[in-house]
Order: structure tokens, then C-alpha cells, then sequence
């Protein structure tokens, strides 16, 4: 899906910060979702800054925005890898 603040993402990478800080350096996200604006082939200003957090936070180890993700193998293989799966939103609830 497209990457938005709606979805918290900044959120969830400054929570990856405080894990880091308290020793769980092990630990590694791979963002997945469409970085650019809306008909566009240019970086969202959400992606922008999503980089520039990472950057500022010293994550760029850990942290990674690999863009779209696209065709049900290639969803399958990346989740395939994984331990926890996130998926926050803006709601009222």
C-alpha cells in the first residue's frame, strides 16, 4: 500500500530507536509500500522525512524503506522472512 502518515510509520521507526538504545540491536525493519506521491515518480514529502528520521536517528542499519512490493510471490517472499508484521493506522478506536 502507499506509505502515509496516516499509517504512523514515523512512530514505529522512533519506537525502533528506543529498542536500539536499550540494547535490542538485533533487531531490523524493512518498510514496504509505495514512496512516491501519487502519480508521480518523485518521493512523497512523508517519504522525505521518514528518511530523514532514519538518517537523524542513526537507523540506517536497521531501518529500511524498500518501496513497492509488488506480485503475490514477491509479497509472499517478503513476509516469508519475517517475525512480526505491523500495521498501524490513524483511528479513533
Amino acid at each position: 500500500s502507499r506509505i502515509n502518515e496516516n499509517k504512523l510509520i514515523h512512530r514505529q521507526i522512533e519506537a525502533m530507536k528506543i529498542l536500539n538504545d536499550r540494547g535490542y540491536d538485533n533487531i531490523v525493519m524493512d518498510i514496504a509500500g509505495d514512496l512516491n506521491s501519487q502519480n508521480s515518480n518523485s518521493l512523497s514529502q512523508y517519504s522525505l522525512r521518514l528518511k530523514a528520521i532514519i538518517e537523524r536517528l542513526d537507523l540506517n542499519k536497521t531501518v529500511s524503506l524498500v518501496g513497492p512490493i509488488r506480485g503475490d510471490k514477491a509479497k509472499s517472499d517478503f513476509l516469508s522472512g519475517t517475525d512480526l508484521s505491523i500495521n498501524l493506522s490513524n483511528a479513533l478506536e
